[in-house]
């Protein structure tokens, strides 16, 4: 027989064998933080529109006929005409123009205040026991009064019942000669209006006014002061 079939073959180790140990893996303490993670959103605060600006971070972006930036009041500039009592004739529709300011809080409700000047002439009038003459009418006021918003947005319709203090002064020019009266009278006045938001800052409005009891004294002789106002305005939020 051959020597190489008498050699056993050798067999396998069928010992499990158990594998190495790994380290454990050291714990962290950090978390994932996204990189454009949303801030939160403060507390809305008054604004043109929206209310919703953030005061301590970004704002957020505008939309369409929406503003953020906050109102704390605004100043108007007006340019128009007004119509006095007959009794002034010829002089009796001046050209005015007035500058106002408001503040007006999240109730909509707030002040106003402001002042206005209205001047007309008329040259070689025909005045009654001079002849032809040509006549001045100038007016100053100044007024205060509470104002209401009925609406908050883009558009706002308002209203304003206040006091008003009118300083009137006429004046006759004939050759050489001048002829003056002038009377400070006391009165009341009610406003209505619609404004129009143009940008965040900028407005154009459109107002009536009318005022009461107010009279014009020429040596003591008092006559009817009362006024019919129409202006346009353009302003400003601040």
């Amino acid at each position: 027989a051959s020597p190489l079939a008498a050699t056993p073959a050798p067999t396998a180790s069928l010992t499990p064998v158990a594998p190495p140990e790994m380290a454990p893996a050291a714990a962290t303490s950090t978390s994932y933080v996204p990189a454009f993670a949303p801030e939160p959103l403060a507390a809305p605060q008054r604004g043109y529109y929206d209310r919703d600006r953030r005061p301590d971070g970004p704002t957020a972006p505008h939309e369409e006929g929406r503003y953020t930036r906050p109102v704390s009041g605004r100043a108007t500039f007006h340019f128009g005409g007004r119509r006095l009592d007959d009794s002034f004739k010829p002089t009796e529709e001046p050209g005015v123009f007035g500058v106002s300011i408001n503040s007006v809080g999240s109730n909509r409700l707030g002040v106003e205040g402001g002042f206005q000047f209205a001047y007309d002439e008329e040259t070689g009038a025909q005045v009654p026991g001079i002849g032809r003459a040509d006549l001045e009418l100038s007016q100053a006021e100044i007024y205060l009064g509470l104002r209401a918003e009925l609406t908050d947005g883009p558009v706002r319709f308002f209203i304003v019942l206040g006091c008003t203090v009118i300083y009137t002064e006429t004046r006759v020019r004939n050759g050489g000669d001048t002829g003056r009266q002038d009377s400070n009278d006391f009165g009341m006045y009610a406003q209505g209006g619609l404004e129009f938001d143009l940008t965040d800052t900028f407005f154009l409005g459109v107002n009536y006014r009318q005022t009461f009891d107010l009279s014009y004294d020429v040596d003591g002789t008092r006559f009817d002061g009362d006024y019919r106002q129409v202006t346009v305005s353009l302003g400003l939020s601040f």
